[in-house]
């Protein structure tokens, strides 16, 4: 079926902007709703992933280009079918792996549409401006947070202690922020400094870069400032036409430059200084050191598939040192938690990748050649000096992946595949809709490959509508639920108030399903409300008390290797009066956590219900206040222990 030339450029036309449209939305509200790190923001989110993704399928059924095939494509292709067979066949904690996948997903589908769906440079051009408009806010509210009101954050939350005097904007964390920093300022600078720029640009690209470096200082992130002045150290090496005395001697100017500023923020500024102090004071980090050793014991017990997608918060467990409290999450180098995870095969194909666009941005010439590098003139914006700017803000990320998780914060990886596809389509040569003097010619579109492509439409929504999306928002109940039930932790809370607050949270936690869910985190939380109200209404204890099992028994089936469930379980038969068998899933729980506080309690209170044990219960006790002195309710129980041998 042949079309008119007219008619599919102007669908195409309309559609680009239509997508354009739906990406910087989307970009926009992932990063100011805290970055993405809240179920119900994904959902959301999602909803504008799938809605792209699908209009992106429609645009390519009228288009009759055949794109050249790309390595990089393949690549990702391929780790996106590596990372959902880790899902199903490898982690033991399928419902976390699903969620990992996700994220891998959405970051690679947003690049995939970036470059291959826009064409044209004005939809490319208003899904940039969108991302430097959303840096230039983010100093307004890190200027805010800093000046003005030190523990504020988005969306009505309160900052986190340990980050109150550091400012970071829209993500709610400072180092998150200054990831996202370092992506738009080396092409901020290099709009300013390109030659042959009107005087009205490199004035409003200039101020838009000193803006945000001011916003990146503001973060405190040493990681931060160490990675960007790397990348900018190294940012002449790649440089082409100079000598190569010349480039070193340049890379020593900038490393010069960052010292000399350091040292005058350092002075001028007792919260950079006692960052600094600190650093010096503990002789480099503590906490991080310990998630990366622990992190390549993991993968060396799997090296070739990993030990799962988003495994390493559980199996952590095993390798938690003594006095270690912090609940990590992830190993704070995204490397060593992907190599972990997904192993070789998947880091390979991912950071592989990732490494091949870096390098090839970089390396972007000014010539035309038959590789498919385009010739724009010295004040156009999508110049190779401002390609080569592109990356070295991914190199800057790259470099500040070491030491944190910068990629599995949604917002932050969503601009950096942006960007990268913004870069990537300059030096690769796939789509040059919008080169100089292209002519509109009429296209043949296979009758075949339109049905496809509106079939794989159709099945990005239904999977978006009927499987992504209710998934998010489950979790975001099931997190709002154990908050609840965690909020009963607290002194003085009423009888009556607490049969409210149990009452809310299991109405949260079931859903909308008539049984109990399919998300094991969430049939444990019901196990613990079922505990609680066995301590409500003790005359029905042994009633919640079987049903606690049912709910913890639900979730041991679909992954064993969780401490936490086998705690549940163990207070379950407590309830139930069954003291052998709750013995020997608490028993199974310090074999998963050696070193959780929160494990040796539950041993202690167990042990406890046991006269004769008394010494034992002790013993366990008193390992747990080692372990955490800070525990309370440890502490209580150690004095009734004492009190009553």
């Amino acid at each position: 079926m042949k079309l008119s030339p007219v008619i599919t450029s102007r669908v195409l036309s309309a559609g680009e902007w239509a997508l354009a449209v739906l990406l910087a939305g989307n970009l926009a509200w992932t990063s100011l709703h805290l970055g993405g790190v809240r179920a119900e923001t994904m959902a959301a989110s999602w909803l504008l992933t799938g809605a792209a993704l699908a209009l992106h399928l429609l645009l390519a059924a009228f288009s009759g280009e055949r794109p050249r095939r790309s390595g990089v494509g393949v690549l990702l292709a391929a780790f996106l079918v590596c990372a959902a067979a880790n899902v199903r066949f490898v982690t033991p904690v399928r419902w976390l792996g699903v969620r990992d996948w996700l994220a891998w997903a959405q970051m690679i589908a947003v690049f995939w549409m970036a470059w291959r769906g826009l064409r044209r440079e004005g939809p490319r051009g208003l899904l940039l401006g969108v991302a430097v408009m959303l840096g230039l806010a983010a100093v307004v509210l890190c200027a805010y947070q800093k000046f003005v009101h030190p523990g504020w954050l988005m969306m009505g939350r309160a900052q986190a202690a340990q980050y109150v005097g550091r400012a970071s904007g829209f993500l709610g964390n400072p180092n998150s922020m200054a990831a996202f920093f370092m992506l738009l300022i080396p092409p901020m600078l290099a709009l300013t400094w390109q030659r042959g720029a009107g005087a009205g640009r490199r004035l409003a690209c200039g101020y838009a870069a000193a803006a945000m470096l001011f916003g990146w200082m503001l973060t405190l992130s040493r990681g931060g400032w160490l990675a960007l002045a790397a990348a900018f150290a190294a940012w002449p090496l790649f440089v082409h036409g100079r000598k190569w005395r010349g480039r070193l001697w340049r890379c020593g100017a900038v490393l010069a430059a960052f010292a000399f500023a350091g040292g005058g923020l350092y002075v001028a500024s007792p919260a950079a200084r006692a960052r600094v102090d600190k650093f010096v004071a503990d002789h480099g980090e503590r906490s991080r050191p310990i998630l990366w050793m622990a992190s390549l014991r993991l993968a060396a017990t799997a090296p070739v598939f990993g030990t799962g997608a988003g495994s390493f918060n559980v199996l952590f467990e095993r390798e938690r040192p003594e006095g270690f409290r912090d609940e990590p999450q992830w190993a704070h180098n995204d490397f060593l938690n992907t190599l972990g995870d997904h192993g070789a095969a998947g880091f390979l194909l991912f950071f592989g990748a990732a490494g091949a666009v870096t390098w090839r941005l970089l390396r972007a010439r000014r010539e035309a050649d038959g590789n498919g590098y385009l010739f724009y003139g010295y004040d156009d914006w999508r110049a190779p000096e401002i390609t080569r700017a592109i990356g070295v803000g991914l190199l800057a990320l790259g470099l500040a992946c070491l030491a944190d998780f910068h990629l599995k914060i949604p917002a932050v990886a969503m601009l950096a595949a942006v960007l990268a596809a913004e870069g990537w389509r300059r030096v690769e040569g796939a789509g040059t809709g919008d080169a100089p003097g292209k002519k509109t010619e009429s296209v043949r579109v296979n009758r075949a490959r339109r049905a496809a492509c509106a079939l794989a439409a159709l099945v990005v929504v239904w999977s978006v509508a009927g499987a992504v999306m209710p998934l998010y928002y489950e979790e975001a109940a099931r997190r709002e639920g154990r908050a609840l039930i965690d909020s009963l932790a607290k002194p003085d809370i009423s009888e009556e108030d607490q049969r409210a607050i149990l009452a809310r949270a299991e109405g949260l936690l079931f859903g909308l399903s008539s049984g109990l869910p399919d998300n094991p985190q969430a049939c444990a939380d019901i196990a613990y409300a079922n505990a609680l109200w066995s301590r409500l209404e003790p005359d029905n204890a042994q009633v919640y008390g079987r049903e606690a099992e049912l709910a913890a028994r639900a979730a041991l089936a679909q992954s064993d290797v969780v401490y936490e469930f086998w705690i549940r379980l163990g207070v379950a038969l407590d309830v139930q009066e069954r003291w052998i068998e709750a013995g020997e899933a608490f028993a199974r729980a310090l074999e998963l956590a050696p070193a959780s506080a929160l494990a040796w309690y539950h041993q202690a209170y167990h042990m406890a219900l046991n006269p004769s044990a008394n010494s034992q219960a002790t013993t366990s006790v008193e390992t747990c206040l080692r372990l955490d002195p800070g525990y309370e309710a440890a502490r209580v129980l150690l004095a009734y222990l004492r009190a009553n041998p």
